[in-house]
């Protein structure tokens, strides 16, 4: 999965959020296998503005339980 830095998520952190909400795929997932979707996961959450939001403020993801 390529990575392409995106500015909207340090941007987030700057403004001061108290928390943030994730609603929909993210990333999107193409696929029903469990190890794609594990690394995908992985990979955007590795992402380091991805990073640096999820480890300064509560992050809640809306979706299906």
């Amino acid at each position: 999965m390529r990575v392409v830095l995106d500015p909207v998520w340090t941007r987030i952190v700057d403004e001061g959020c108290d928390s943030f909400a994730m609603l929909g795929d993210t990333p999107y997932l193409d696929t029903s296998g469990l190890n794609v979707a594990r690394s995908k996961h992985r990979t955007f959450l590795a992402q380091p503005e991805i990073s640096r939001l999820i480890s300064s403020m509560p992050v809640g993801h809306l979706g299906r339980p």
